[in-house]
This record gives C-alpha cells, sequence and structure tokens, in this order.
C-alpha cells in the first residue's frame, strides 16, 4: 500500500548521525561527531545553492571514508535526484564509459582526478565540482565552457562545502573558494577568533552556523580549542 506518511521515527536534530574519522594537517586520527540538524541544514543549502533537481543523475564515487560522499548521498536524496554506484571494476577502470552509458550529467571530483579524463569523453556531464584539493589553473582552462564548473571548499567537520564557487569568466582565479553556503565565514585575527581583522588583510577563517560538527569524539581537549559555542 502507498502512504503519504513517511515511518515513524523519533529522531531529534541534536541526535547523531555519522562520525567520521580524519587525519587532517595532524596526520593524527581523529572523529568528529555530526548531527542530524547539521547535515540537514548543510545539504539543503548546498541543493539549493547548486540547483539541485530530481532530474540531476549523481556520480557516487568518493570513498566512505571521505566525507565528500556525504554531498553526493544526503543532497540527492533531499532533492529526489537519482544516485549512481558504480561497481568497483567501473569505478577503477572505466568510470568515463560508465558516465557515458549511464547518462550522468552530475559529478563531484578531485583535481588530480579530473586531471585523468577529458570533457569530450563524459559528454553527458553538466556539472563538475571540485573539491578536496586546490584547483589548478590547467583544469579551468580544460573544463571551463564545457561544464557548470564548480569549487567546494570547507573542512570535514562542517558538512562537505562551506564555500561554493561557480566560476563565470575564465579571467576568475581558480584557486577563489566563494561565498558562504549554509552559515557565515569571517576572517579574523589569528591570535584572537573573537576579532576581525580589517577588509583586505591576512586572516584565519572562522566559519559560523548550524552546519559544523558537535565536538571531536572523546576529546573535550581539541573541542574546546577549536569549537566555540555560542552565547
Amino acid at each position: 500500500l502507498r502512504s503519504d506518511a513517511g515511518p515513524p521515527a523519533d529522531v531529534k536534530p541534536q541526535n547523531t548521525v555519522y562520525v567520521l574519522f580524519t587525519s587532517g594537517s595532524t596526520g593524527i586520527p581523529k572523529g568528529f561527531v555530526m548531527e542530524h540538524g547539521a547535515v540537514a541544514t548543510s545539504q539543503r543549502a548546498i541543493a539549493k545553492r547548486l540547483k539541485m533537481t530530481p532530474h540531476v543523475k549523481i556520480l557516487q564515487f568518493a570513498a566512505f571514508v571521505f566525507d565528500l560522499c556525504i554531498g553526493e548521498i544526503i543532497a540527492p536524496l533531499i532533492t529526489g535526484a537519482c544516485i549512481y554506484v558504480p561497481s568497483e571494476h567501473d569505478r577503477m577502470n572505466r568510470l568515463p564509459e560508465y558516465i557515458k552509458d549511464m547518462g550522468i550529467n552530475w559529478a563531484f571530483l578531485t583535481p588530480a582526478f579530473v586531471r585523468t579524463i577529458l570533457p569530450e569523453q563524459v559528454p553527458s556531464l553538466d556539472l563538475v565540482l571540485l573539491a578536496g584539493e586546490a584547483v589548478g589553473r590547467d583544469i579551468l582552462d580544460t573544463w571551463f565552457g564545457k561544464v557548470r564548473l564548480i569549487n567546494g571548499w570547507g573542512p570535514a567537520e562542517t558538512c562537505v562545502f562551506s564555500t561554493l564557487q561557480e566560476w563565470t569568466s575564465l579571467e576568475e582565479s581558480s584557486i577563489t573558494v566563494g561565498k558562504p553556503v549554509g552559515g557565515y565565514c569571517w576572517i579574523v585575527d589569528a591570535a584572537n577568533p573573537h576579532r576581525r581583522v580589517p577588509a583586505g588583510c591576512v586572516g584565519e577563517i572562522v566559519i559560523q552556523g548550524p552546519t559544523i560538527t558537535r565536538e571531536y569524539l572523546a576529546n573535550p581537549t581539541m573541542t574546546n580549542a577549536t569549537v566555540i559555542a555560542g552565547d
């Protein structure tokens, strides 16, 4: 029987939805705890910014230990898009052919990987989002005008992307990270995160909003050093 309502669930926004381990810049594994509310907020905001619709056929390419997989799975499920998961053989040996055969039109890829394929090998792609590394000028020169080319930036602790940049001109820098999505980004004094630096000055980014991690798993010292609780 068809139902107009989903199954009953006692899930609250502050409940944990996943814990992901990352070494980050330290090389020491650490697990961060994401809540349902943070994931739902971030993925709805990202899907809206990217204009994701049920017509999207997205490639699920990232390994499940890489936070990019959250963006490949949750946002499409929210918007009714279709997720294509290649076999390990296709993923490692014939991904361009798989993309073409399936008519996949969106893909989230790393700059290192996108250098291994050419736009003419994947004519069905309408959007390529790059994440995980700085984007080289060579990628912009190769892919601009062939697809919607987007840069996604953000630490994994903010649920995939904190900023998005869609290039509209080859005159733009390839390393522009764009504007915040789902929250705010502040440029602050490296010695005092409560003090913003003047426009044009060098500082560090503080990310504010409902999309960030609750805590580092069983590590209150790191949590207190990294996460600033609101008043």
